[in-house]
Parts: structure tokens; sequence; C-alpha cells
């Protein structure tokens, strides 16, 4: 492939000449925002689990009955977005579980995202609430 030739003397160019130090530097900076991304996308993952549970176990408790339309609304990115980015959200709830357990984590979901998604429930029309 044509190709091959010039990438094997772009390597050979940057084994000869190192980064200098000022690239090595914003180099270390964008891996370090890489890695903060990553962390934040790993807890947010793990935050949307336990949302996911509170959420389900919550409808049971004080519905009584399944609903998916329900969870959805107390799960989706656009509830969330009502306190921020949604990723960061559920970074903030897997950092809490990670750090203090899932009781910490409910009781966090339950003091800061319940009260608002409880209103928003309230001005749901008859046939909307689950």
């Amino acid at each position: 492939t044509p190709r091959v030739p010039s990438l094997r003397r772009e390597i050979r160019h940057h084994q000869s000449n190192p980064p200098s130090f000022s690239e090595t530097s914003v180099m270390k900076r964008y891996v370090k925002k890489t890695d903060e991304k990553r962390r934040e996308q790993e807890l947010a993952w793990i935050g949307d689990t336990i949302l996911d549970l509170f959420a389900r176990t919550w409808i049971l408790e004080n519905r009584g009955k399944l609903c998916g339309e329900t969870l959805r609304r107390m799960t989706s990115n656009q509830f969330l977005a009502c306190f921020g980015n949604p990723t960061t959200v559920e970074a903030r709830i897997g950092a809490l579980y990670q750090d203090k357990g899932m009781e910490t984590a409910f009781t966090w979901i339950e003091s800061k995202l319940l009260p608002l998604f409880l209103k928003q429930e309230k001005n749901l029309p008859e046939t909307k609430q689950g």
C-alpha cells in the first residue's frame, strides 16, 4: 500500500525527534483529561444502574405495580438534565455508591432527585401517571 512507507518515515521521524517539553506537557494534559472523562463515564455507568435500581424499588413500593413509563421518566437524560449534565449526575451517584455504599447513594437520590420528579409527576395528566 502506498501509505505504509510514509507512515514508516513519520514513525522514524518521531522516534529520532522526541516531542519538546511543551509538546509533552500538552500530551500529559490531554491524557489526564481523557482519563478524567473515562473515569466519569465509568462512574456514570455504575450510577445509571444504581439510579435504575432506586427507581424500580421506589415504583414498586409507591405505585404497587410495574410501570415502565414512570421508570423511563425518572431515569431519562431529559430528567437528569434538570440537575446538570446527565453523565455527571450519574457519575455522582456512582461515586457515592463506590465511596459510601448503596444506602448513601439512595439517600442522595431521594433527597436531590426525587422531590423534582414528584413535582413533575403531579403536573402530568392523569392518563400519563403510572
